[in-house]
């Protein structure tokens, strides 16, 4: 964009020149040859005052636009805090944007630490079908690369048109935005100290005349999207902790009443899992707690590969309850015994007791209550095998 306006400039002060430099020469010639009757300095004078209207003209033109660009910036930055969802907020400048400039497709791209980017937030306009699944994962090196290596060079908004794409450096790209019918694409580097996360952009651009407001605009909300993508990371950071165990990771007791509370009192079909550690006890007396830790965070995982850490929850120090809602009670079956197959490998053990509650039928008190009482034979042979004679109080 300032390469045009640099142009522009140039070429009203070369006009502006050439008329003032023509005025003075009417003047100068109306004065020596009089005869002339002023024609040269009327016709120079029409000259200026036509540069002058068009001149302040393109003044007015910029102002406007100037106040129009404000304006859009200021309603874009009303929705970037009209929420304390970060999520949310994303997703409204998305489809601000998207009506604003009338683009088929918004979006934000991701780095994922792992050599790809993957399509975390978009907008769709009506008819257009969404891409996100589409651009999961998506290599860096080959296909995005050179994009991204020139917004981290031009630290700003790029724009791309599948006409201008150089074939030999832009092959990936144009082979990209083929395939998905992407006629032009902007897009803006995020970044976080320094460092860029991803991009944010916009698809086909319905007004070729506002791709240069489209970009600059992109360059100047990409530091809104990192600042939002930093408070939702922050926000998921803070709710891990609230309701994650720190020693297992799996789910704490306050995350299980919040599960509860939600699903399991909707009627759902569920089976509830009671799980209890052995001998941890005599492990924590004889070998420390570090040994004894290690021994819970054993069995949690155990847990958690085969029923999925968001299904297991620590309700204490040695019981865990864990939710089934995949399948019947057969296939609940085969995994209990596929975490005891494990559980043997690991050279652990754990007593299980389990309620396959169909429908909902059961009352969730009558459930944990069955869930347990068989939880604890199972814990009362177990320990009567080992000549161990304690008992736990229920």
């Amino acid at each position: 964009m300032n390469k045009k306006i640099n142009k522009r400039d140039l070429f009203n002060n070369i006009s502006l020149l050439i008329t003032v430099s023509f005025l003075v020469f009417a003047i100068f010639s109306s004065q020596r040859f009089p005869g002339a009757d002023g024609l040269a300095l009327r016709l120079g004078l029409c000259l200026l005052a036509i540069l002058l209207i068009y001149q302040y003209r393109r003044w007015w033109v910029r102002d406007r636009e100037r106040q129009n660009h404000t304006d859009l910036l200021n309603r874009i930055i009303e929705c970037a805090t009209s929420s304390e969802d970060p999520d949310e907020n994303i997703n409204r400048i998305l489809g601000f944007l998207g009506e604003e400039f009338r683009a088929e497709r918004t979006f934000v791209f991701e780095d994922q630490h792992d050599g790809t980017y993957s399509n975390t937030y978009e907008w769709c306009a009506k008819g257009v079908e969404p891409k996100t699944a589409d651009f999961t994962n998506v290599p860096y090196k080959g296909q995005l690369d050179v994009m991204v290596e020139d917004m981290r060079k031009k630290g700003k908004a790029v724009m791309s048109r599948l006409g201008q794409l150089d074939r030999n450096s832009h092959q990936d790209l144009k082979d990209t935005l083929t395939k998905y019918n992407i006629r032009n694409t902007v897009a803006a580097p995020m970044e976080i100290n320094s460092e860029v996360i991803g991009f944010c952009g916009m698809d086909n651009v319905g007004d070729s005349m506002r791709y240069e407001d489209a970009a600059d605009t992109l360059s100047l909300l990409a530091y809104f999207f990192s600042q939002l993508l930093l408070q939702r990371d922050n926000n998921r950071r803070l709710q891990r902790y609230g309701y994650n165990d720190l020693m297992t990771g799996v789910g704490n007791r306050r995350a299980f009443e919040k599960y509860k509370e939600e699903k399991l009192n909707s009627g759902i079909t569920y089976g509830y899992v009671m799980c209890d550690i052995n001998g941890l006890k005599m492990v924590n007396d004889m070998q420390g707690h570090e040994a004894g830790d290690a021994m819970i965070r054993d069995v949690a995982s155990c847990l958690a590969y085969i029923f999925g850490g968001e299904n297991v929850f620590r309700m204490g120090g040695d019981e865990f309850v864990t939710i089934y809602t995949e399948g019947d009670e057969p296939a609940l079956k085969k995994k209990i015994d596929g975490v005891r197959v494990m559980l043997r490998h690991k050279e652990r053990s754990a007593s299980m007791g389990y309620v396959f509650n169909p429908d909902g039928s059961i009352p969730y008190e009558e459930v944990k209550i069955k869930a347990d009482k068989l939880m604890y034979m199972e814990k009362e042979e177990y320990y009567s095998g080992k000549n161990d004679r304690r008992r736990r109080k229920r």
